[in-house]
């Protein structure tokens, strides 16, 4: 997770973590799998992320999904639509 943050501080950093570590339930059961959000400044704009983490073995899979936080309430919805469709391949 630390060399996340640093990597997401280096391009925004007033980063803060606004949802902590989760676990989050995968399909199919028996990988680790966690989210944090963010909210911080990218180019002047005030921008909410969220992270989802997937641990396989020796792999990581990392997925970020962000938008404005303007639009945080419209976009809200289908960006944890997009999360929550991570599955194994």
């Amino acid at each position: 997770m630390n060399q996340l943050l640093q990597r997401l501080r280096a391009a925004c950093p007033d980063l803060r973590v606004s949802e902590p570590r989760r676990s989050i339930p995968m399909d199919p059961p028996g990988q680790a799998a966690w989210r944090m959000e963010f909210t911080g400044t990218l180019k002047g704009e005030r921008v909410r992320t969220i992270a989802v983490v997937v641990d396989q073995g020796r792999g990581r899979a990392t997925l970020l999904v962000a938008c404005p936080e303007v639009a945080w309430d419209q976009a809200r919805a289908s960006l944890e639509a997009l999360v929550g469709s991570i599955r194994r391949v």
